[in-house]
């Protein structure tokens, strides 16, 4: 998305978020009003990260964490409580990962593969979810993993090339 696009919904969004807020303001027992929040937090990350604003954008996954939590302890038999608690936490860990917190991201993920786990006991049409969430973070990992080694080298060849200075004449791409 080109980034004047990307700044109109940001500002769409936010908009929104003010009108969410007021209602959850005004009906501070309505579950969907506090759900309308958070989900203006995520969708508000979402456009921060896009923009190449990580930490902007964990920002607003905590914010929207912090909710969907509290959502969740309010009613600890709703599924989709606990659901939108891991999708945050997935959403987290994404941001956590481009910031190159990867200690953070794991444990996000981690715990977001917990909560799966246990909507999968508790309710058959969740029991696919817990696999195909640890597939998932497997992938993210081992992609993580090669990157970041792929990159750790990259650092080391250019840090050396950085001490010797440059040998010779430039060379042309094609070289």
């Amino acid at each position: 998305m080109a980034a004047g696009k990307l700044e109109e919904a940001r500002q769409r969004y936010q908009q929104s978020l003010v009108v969410y807020e007021k209602l959850a303001k005004d009906n501070p027992s309505s579950a969907d009003a506090q759900r309308d929040v958070s989900i203006s937090f995520i969708k508000l990350g979402d456009m921060l990260a896009a923009a190449g604003k990580p930490e902007e954008a964990r920002q607003r996954y905590e914010q929207s964490l912090v909710i969907y939590e509290k959502l969740a302890k309010d009613n600890p038999s709703s599924a989709d409580a606990q659901r939108d608690v891991g999708i945050s936490l997935i959403k987290l860990g994404d941001v956590l990962v481009v910031a190159g917190k990867l200690e953070e991201a794991r444990q996000r993920y981690e715990w977001s593969l917990v909560i799966y786990e246990k909507l999968a006991r508790r309710q058959p049409e969740f029991r696919r979810r817990p696999a195909r969430l640890d597939c998932r973070l497997r992938q993210r990992w081992r992609r993580l993993l090669k990157d970041v080694s792929w990159w750790k080298k990259a650092l080391a060849v250019a840090e050396e090339l950085g001490r010797k200075g440059p040998t010779g004449p430039p060379r042309s791409v094609d070289d």
